[in-house]
C-alpha cells in the first residue's frame, strides 16, 4: 500500500517523501523474500518469484533518483 501511496506523492511532486514510501514498500516485499529462502531453503524458487519484481524496481527507482 505505501509503495501506491509513494508513487502518487511523487507524481504530485513530492519526490523525497515519494521515493521513501517506495523505496520502503518495495524493500519490504524483497525482505520478505529473503526470509522464506533463509527460513528454509527448500523455499528458494518460490522466494526467487517473490523476490524477483521488488529487486527490480529498487533498482529502477535508485536509478531514477539518481539521473
Amino acid at each position: 500500500m505505501e509503495t501506491f501511496v509513494g508513487i502518487a506523492l511523487t507524481v504530485c511532486g513530492y519526490t523525497a517523501v515519494g521515493s521513501a514510501l517506495m523505496i520502503a514498500g518495495t524493500a519490504s516485499m524483497l525482505c520478505a523474500a529473503l526470509g522464506l529462502v533463509l527460513k528454509d531453503s527448500s523455499y528458494a524458487q518460490a522466494s526467487a518469484k517473490q523476490g524477483t519484481l521488488p529487486l527490480l524496481s529498487l533498482i529502477f527507482i535508485i536509478i531514477a533518483l539518481l539521473v
